[in-house]
């Protein structure tokens, strides 16, 4: 019986064999092979999903570059078990990384957005999964606000594609590093001795949201803060960038503790791609 599971959750081959050589197959390629033995009195245990989580991704680069859908390839993979060429058992896993839910094949909505009100200029994102697909889909959203110059798209916890409105304050930085070299020069003349060969620029942005509830603080948190795929969208001038999250650490209010007051959070990103000037 095939097994379906989210990447997360860990699953194991067992066997009563003292000894098995096995391989792992993705898409008709060996990905892993070795051999497994028993421990004295125990089974042998293989842990399938820690092989397989480096093959699985998910992307939305259609949608940004002007589609209105982008199918992930990669976010649902099926993986082959074998032995001696013989099948053992097939897993198929969702890239899903919320250790609370339990994908187990069915088609699912794989969207968490923070709130349901988006800028102007902001595209809605939703993402739906099925038994061997994922796929999310842009929309015009309807509630919009026009009190925003910039958004946020990130992939969630589960896999799924969000986008989150800044409606705070954004303050934005140029970090410029220098590298220099030294040569000779000619003291009469106005040569450089140390001279500027090259500048990396990294622009970073602190970006203040609008007042968030305890629910949609929890979801900034654990959906939000934590993405490693986050692109940064300049409502003014359309431009959509990379970015990484550069804070270490969150501190938010629990539940019940602010007495029904909402909180305000700041969040720092750095564009991904710096630029350089020689």
């Amino acid at each position: 019986m095939a097994v379906m599971a989210p990447i997360w959750k860990d699953t194991y081959y067992t066997s009563s064999a003292e000894y098995l050589p096995y391989e792992i197959s993705y898409n008709s390629n060996v990905i892993f092979s070795g051999r497994a033995y028993a421990m004295p009195r125990r089974q042998i245990r293989i842990n399938i999903n820690k092989v397989c989580a480096d093959y699985l991704s998910t992307n939305i680069d259609a949608i940004l570059e002007g589609g209105s859908s982008a199918t992930a390839a990669n976010a649902v993979g099926t993986f082959t078990l074998s032995s001696n060429g013989s099948t053992l058992e097939t897993y198929t896993f969702l890239y899903c990384w919320d250790y609370s839910y339990n994908w187990t094949g069915g088609s699912a909505s794989l969207s968490m957005p923070i709130c349901d009100t988006y800028a102007e200029g902001m595209v809605s994102l939703s993402t739906y999964a099925t038994s061997n697909s994922v796929t999310t889909t842009a929309s015009t959203p309807v509630k919009t606000t026009g009190c925003a110059n910039y958004g946020l798209y990130y992939v969630n916890a589960r896999g799924g594609w969000d986008a989150f409105a800044i409606q705070g304050a954004v303050r934005k930085t140029d970090n410029i590093t220098e590298f220099t070299t030294d040569k000779s020069f000619n003291n009469t003349t106005k040569e450089f001795e140390a001279e500027r060969y090259l500048a990396e620029i990294k622009t970073a942005y602190e970006l203040h949201t609008h007042y968030l509830t305890d629910e949609q603080s929890d979801n900034l948190a654990k959906n939000l803060l934590s993405s490693n795929k986050v692109y940064l969208h300049n409502l003014n001038d359309g431009t959509i960038k990379p970015v990484l999250i550069t804070d270490k650490s969150v501190k938010y209010i629990q539940q019940h503790t602010n007495n029904g007051k909402m909180a305000q959070y700041t969040i720092n990103v750095v564009e991904s791609q710096s630029r350089l000037r020689r």
